[in-house]
């Protein structure tokens, strides 16, 4: 008895040297029937395996497994059990491995047979622990791990006993990165919990993650499932005071969203109803204007055309020209996040996500010094076509102050006219209709001639002096929320715990929705 106290304090103290003297001091310790005892940790039934895999300690592990199958106390189907072995509450040392994202315990686990279809009393997979990694945040071998278990043919999907998918756990626990990459593996946006109804988007919702709301809403999540009480998300952002998460979820459009420099907060599909628009008008602007005011003004003829001619070409060419669309590589994901962090990753893309480049949610390409998406040419305007565009936008510009030039004219030969004819009346319905359309578009595209022109001088980009100008107000609006998060977590716990740093989430809370146990070691 007092043996197992002694080495039982050793793994709880993380001691392997000291363990590995033991060992070697001595060859018979069943060590396989230590369990831990109420003064160690909450949770009881503990293995030192389960120790050792929660201290993310490989040797320790190695020299766990390595003692087992030295020894004589213990077969080789008495091994697998070992291996397997559940704690109270279920989980295997693979749940704890999966925990704190050691790839190389996992895959050491495995060859040894460990069972990686297991799950905990409440339905909890490896995948859905790999999820929860770090309680909020995830590291990137959390991230290379997830990939690991769904080479394994787990599901993206599996599901918990309240059918909690691990993309409701991630947005519960705020896990930005982890839903980042979900989505993209083809994770389900609107799968519902049992009890509550309870979708990613009412969770995430529900705990302020902004951040994760947006991204849900971005990739086409149902804004209007309601749960088990007939509470929307919507409803959940207004009871709870999130103003911003509100807006988001009502999609209001601003200026940013208008002009492309922010998506809005939905799912948008690329097409070309916003550039047949433009063309029509400009076009027909232009044919009516040839026709029935341009003859009469031999002045202006040919520079008014060849303007036209060159608006139109341009166009053409931004259309059909590739803005810089970083090409894909033939690595895979997990050979990428051997060499490259998560945030130089675009988990739509699977490929590295080059320095000044952006993921555009519209063409579903990520772009080189990516400005903007613009919808009137229903293409992105990047490093490859910038130039193009400027030019573009001079010419447009030109082109349109010609005609209310040529209009403005005719002003002047109408007055010396008495009679009223067709062709009076059609020079008329030409002046103001191409005057409407003129002054609709010639202070935007001046705005935006000038804002590339700044650009140019500065040397930014209009996408990144927009997040440069957002970012004050990012930060304060991160603190604010982490404040409010602070008062949701105090009034919500209902129990408090000590004791060390090795906390294994999903704890029970009154106000959040998943339900957690919380094991500390």
């Amino acid at each position: 008895m007092e043996k197992q106290k002694e080495i039982l304090k050793l793994y709880h103290d993380n001691l392997d040297q000291q363990i590995e003297e033991v060992f070697k001091a001595d060859l018979n310790i069943p060590i396989d029937k230590f369990q831990t005892q109420k003064q160690f940790t909450v949770i009881r039934n503990l293995k030192v395996l389960h120790l050792a895999c929660l201290h993310n300690n490989t040797k320790l592990v190695e020299l766990t497994l390595t003692y087992c199958r030295n020894s004589n106390l213990i077969n080789q189907t008495q091994m697998f059990e070992f291996i397997n072995l559940q704690n109270k509450d279920g989980f295997t040392p693979l749940h704890m491995a999966s925990f704190k994202g050691n790839l190389e315990i996992i895959k050491l686990l495995l060859q040894l047979g460990a069972n990686s279809n297991i799950k905990n009393t409440t339905g909890l997979s490896v995948l859905h622990m790999s999820v929860q990694g770090d309680h909020v945040k995830t590291s990137v071998i959390n991230i290379d791990f997830q990939l690991f278990w769904i080479n394994q043919n787990i599901p993206i999907d599996i599901l918990d006993h309240n059918h909690q998918t691990p993309l409701i756990c991630a947005s519960f626990l705020g896990s930005q990165q982890m839903v980042n990459f979900l989505i993209p593996w083809g994770a389900k946006l609107n799968a519902q919990t049992q009890d509550k109804g309870h979708t990613a988007l009412h969770v995430a919702t529900q705990q302020g993650h902004s951040r994760i709301v947006r991204k849900l809403l971005i990739k086409g999540i149902d804004r209007k499932i309601k749960d088990k009480t007939g509470r929307t998300a919507l409803d959940l952002a207004v009871e709870s005071r999130f103003e911003s998460i509100q807006t988001m979820i009502e999609n209001n459009m601003g200026l940013p969203e208008r002009c492309g420099l922010r998506q809005p907060d939905s799912k948008v599909e690329k097409n070309y109803i916003s550039m047949i628009i433009y063309l029509s008008l400009y076009c027909s602007s232009f044919l009516m204007t040839i026709s029935f005011t341009l003859p009469k003004l031999e002045s202006l003829q040919a520079w008014y055309i060849t303007s036209f001619s060159i608006t139109l070409l341009l166009t053409w060419v931004l259309v059909k020209r590739n803005p810089g669309f970083v090409p894909r590589s033939n690595k895979t994901l997990m050979d990428l996040l051997d060499a490259y962090s998560v945030d130089q990753i675009c988990p739509d893309c699977s490929d590295v996500k080059p320095p000044r480049s952006r993921h555009c949610e519209i063409c579903q390409k990520c772009v080189y010094k990516y400005d903007h998406h613009c919808p009137w040419l229903s293409n992105c305007v990047g490093e490859k076509n910038q130039y193009i565009f400027i030019s573009f936008l001079f010419t447009l510009t030109l082109s349109i102050s010609l005609q209310i030039a040529v209009q403005c004219s005719t002003l002047n030969l109408e007055d010396d006219q008495t009679d009223v004819d067709s062709d009076h009346l059609l020079q008329w319905i030409t002046f103001y209709y191409t005057m409407i359309f003129s002054c609709i578009f010639i202070l935007p595209v001046m705005l935006l001639f000038t804002v590339q022109i700044y650009n140019l001088i500065k040397g930014q980009t209009t996408y990144e002096r927009y997040i440069e100008k957002q970012g004050i107000n990012r930060i304060q609006s991160r603190k604010a929320s982490a404040e409010q998060q602070l008062k949701l977590i105090k009034s919500a716990a209902s129990t408090e715990t000590n004791e060390s740093e090795f906390k294994f989430t999903l704890k029970t809370q009154k106000k959040p929705l998943l339900k957690e146990t919380e094991l500390i070691v």
